[in-house]
């Protein structure tokens, strides 16, 4: 399996994205100074907004979150919340039933405007995760699927690809490899009837390799790039151990961790893809977003 000895030293969340309810996921992410959705939240929109002005018209962009897990992409990029306001929320409101928390999460998003006007439909392999976000309406599609496995789309996700027209992957890649990658590029983006796009905003973290995921979009007809002088912050090391394990599997890829890492913080890259004639576009608003973490 790809990835396979670099996931084997990264700490395992899978019990986390598991539960009915994202209470385990919150708080564990906020103790790790979780980062990465809402450092990349800005490229998402900015893709989206990119989108929304050269494709006029109702609900112009249709956002396929992959590895979406409990809705917290769709959160950032459609609602525009931070993570601080997410875990206060679930924080105010602690363990509640399936039912009632979900109830209250719709009525928390009703009084919030979203910033951008979009379709989000969420992937994930977990299907109580993809449940909450559909019944707490963070999400309005929901699709659950491990193409990391044999699985094959079915004609309803097909069409549900097709006429998707941005794609953000933040801080799944690693569990999403360029399998998935391959099985939804397939359809992604065919029939969205629009002139602009698809595009695709993606993070990969530096202890993975980036070039099978870079090829996939070539494959598909993609121009794709890793955009320079941006790195991204996505979490805490969990413990001195896997710190240690990680720090030695960078280094021995020849990966600088003077100024990233060594701090005790998992940074990522970012890539983004685009038609070949609407790349530099897409290119040019990327880069002009403000942010902290731009390398010198």
């Amino acid at each position: 399996m790809p990835y396979h000895s670099e996931n084997n030293i990264k700490a395992d969340f899978d019990a986390i994205y598991t539960a009915p309810t994202p209470y385990a996921y919150i708080k564990t992410m906020a103790m790790l100074g979780y980062q990465i959705g809402e450092q990349a939240k800005p490229f998402c929109n900015a893709a989206a907004e990119l989108l929304i002005k050269k494709n006029p018209g109702d609900h112009p962009v249709r956002m396929l979150d992959v590895g979406c897990s409990y809705g917290i992409g769709s959160a950032f990029v459609k609602f525009g919340l931070t993570f601080q306001e997410i875990v206060d929320f679930y924080a105010s409101h602690p363990n509640l039933n399936y039912s009632s928390c979900t109830t209250e999460t719709r009525r928390w998003l009703s009084k919030k405007h979203t910033v951008l006007d979009l379709v989000t439909i969420g992937l994930d392999n977990s299907k109580p995760a993809i449940r909450f976000a559909l019944d707490a309406g963070l999400i309005n599609v929901g699709i659950t699927r491990d193409f990391e496995k044999l699985d094959m789309s079915t004609s309803e996700e097909c069409e549900i690809f097709q006429k998707c027209n941005l794609l953000i992957c933040i801080g799944s890649i690693g569990y999403v490899t360029a399998l998935t990658l391959s099985k939804i590029l397939k359809h992604f983006g065919q029939d969205s009837k629009q002139g602009v796009g698809p595009f695709i905003v993606i993070t990969v973290l530096r202890m993975f390799d980036p070039i099978p995921i870079l090829q996939v979009f070539e494959q598909f007809g993609y121009h794709v790039e890793q955009v320079e002088n941006i790195r991204l912050p996505q979490r805490a090391f969990i413990d001195r151990k896997e710190k240690k394990k990680i720090l030695q599997l960078l280094r021995k890829k020849k990966i600088d961790t003077r100024y990233w890492e060594d701090k005790g913080i998992m940074y990522a890259d970012l890539l983004i893809a685009a038609p070949h004639d609407q790349f530099n576009e897409l290119l040019q608003k990327i880069v002009s977003v403000p942010h902290n973490n731009r390398m010198s």
